[in-house]
């Protein structure tokens, strides 16, 4: 492995801090250079960093919830006493000011802050961001709690916060600890299937009008209309030149022939699709 060289911390000019670089022998360490990684280090001369983290409720990863008033701290000392914004109170004799809102703040995400404050060694103020935005990117630049570490107002934010390859741009994702989706979840039918499952799609009302309406409805009509027309039933009233009249009854019974016929087919058509196995499922 060839000696490499990495210019440092870059994010941090505009607070004043001079870029320095990062220099790796050849197997890959770390030559006379502690690397920091977002201030979560103890600090050299014994004290601890101080880091600011922002969060946004959102159970059951953040859950907030009123301090003990006897105490001042968290109910049964679990969570983290987070700032939670500001609120106007009457002082007597002075009006209205304005006064720091605290709150517990508990959770999944907090309890995995906390490890990580006690096994890297650092302290940290957990407050709520101001505009109680997740961060969308806008024509003036980001809100929420991406333009709070963006803009060095916190150095890390512990909440749900959703990952995208937009967000993922301008500022740095641990590993994700949860990953969801979506399911669909139906009901078993557990037994065999009943012999009237094929009407379960409508209900029994509306068989019956169908069987009345297209069954002897339409045949109704069909009847009617070979009554009614010159060239059906009429036939022998009117005959065709050269015919006799008796050929009248012979197409009554065809007509009386293709009545049934079409009542018949008719119930075929309707019912027996629906009978069928593949119309089970």
């Amino acid at each position: 492995m060839k000696m490499a060289f990495v210019k440092g911390n870059p994010f941090h000019v505009d607070d004043g801090h001079d870029s320095f670089f990062y220099t790796f022998n050849k197997y890959g360490k770390l030559k006379n250079s502690m690397l920091q990684i977002s201030n979560l280090r103890k600090n050299p001369k014994g004290g601890l960093y101080w880091d600011k983290v922002v969060t946004l409720h959102e159970p059951p990863f953040i859950i907030v919830s009123d301090v003990d008033p006897d105490t001042g701290r968290c109910p049964g000392n679990q969570g983290s006493i987070c700032d939670w914004g500001d609120e106007e109170i009457d002082v007597p004799g002075e009006g209205m000011k304005n006064h720091t809102l605290w709150k517990c703040c508990s959770g999944y995400c907090v309890d995995l802050l906390n490890k990580l404050a006690n096994d890297i060694g650092f302290t940290y103020t957990l407050y709520k961001v101001r505009d109680e935005k997740w961060g969308l990117k806008t024509e003036n630049g980001w809100n929420g709690l991406i333009a709070d570490l963006i803009n060095n107002k916190a150095d890390m934010c512990v909440t749900s916060l959703k990952l995208n390859s937009e967000r993922a741009r301008d500022i740095d994702f641990s590993l994700p600890f949860l990953e969801t989706g979506i399911a669909i979840i139906v009901k078993i039918r557990s037994g065999v299937l009943s012999p009237t499952a094929f009407l379960e799609p409508f209900e029994y009302s509306t068989w019956v009008i169908i069987l009345l309406v297209s069954i002897q409805g339409a045949a109704l009509s069909i009847f009617i209309f070979e009554w009614v027309s010159p060239y059906s039933f009429n036939m022998g009233k009117y005959p065709p030149p050269g015919e006799s009249a008796h050929f009248s009854n012979v197409l009554l019974d065809r007509i009386i022939t293709e009545l049934l016929f079409t009542v018949y087919k008719s119930y075929c058509l309707l019912v027996a699709p629906m009978k069928r196995l593949n119309s089970r499922f």
